[in-house]
């Protein structure tokens, strides 16, 4: 999800200041390149060892916005000066640091979501009663730590049944 996200964020901000900044919208090409380029930035902010905190979403937002910005200047045929204001710098800082506030947001509230809905349906399987369906079913998450057991009975509760 978080890739997913990274990648869409970065590329319509590159596409919107882009635009706002005189350069027009982009070209059928270089939107693809564009789409691919975000897409690898993607890839990478959603892989296993990546972190999950909102500096690590930020310097990937901010990466993916000046590679797309890179992407948008080469492949649209024109090139600006180089000079960065402290504005636009200001505002892709503040667009990186919100939008990768609201990603974290978003994956810790899908995954609190995704926790209540499974103990729902285990709590749902366990109320129909069906002996002959008994399922040990485990969710866990990272973040969460969430076990849900169907049906009892498994483990070393109580004393042997032939006790001497």
């Amino acid at each position: 999800m978080r890739g997913g996200f990274v990648g869409a964020c970065a590329a319509a901000t590159a596409i919107g200041a882009h635009s706002l900044g005189g350069g027009g919208l982009p070209a059928s090409p270089s939107l693809v390149v564009l789409v691919l380029a975000c897409a690898v930035i993607g890839a990478l902010a959603s892989s296993a060892k990546a972190r999950r905190s909102v500096p690590a979403v930020t310097l990937y937002l901010s990466v993916g916005q000046v590679v797309g910005h890179c992407v948008l200047a080469v492949a649209g045929g024109h090139t600006h000066t180089g000079q960065w204001s402290l504005p636009m710098l200001a505002a892709h800082l503040v667009a990186a640091l919100g939008g990768a506030a609201l990603i974290c947001a978003a994956e810790r509230l899908l995954a609190a979501l995704v926790g209540s809905i499974w103990r729902l349906v285990m709590v749902l399987l366990a109320l129909r009663g069906d002996e002959q369906r008994c399922i040990r079913l485990v969710w866990t998450h990272t973040g969460l730590a969430v076990r849900s057991v169907v049906c009892g009975g498994w483990g070393t509760r109580g004393p042997p049944p032939l006790a001497a």
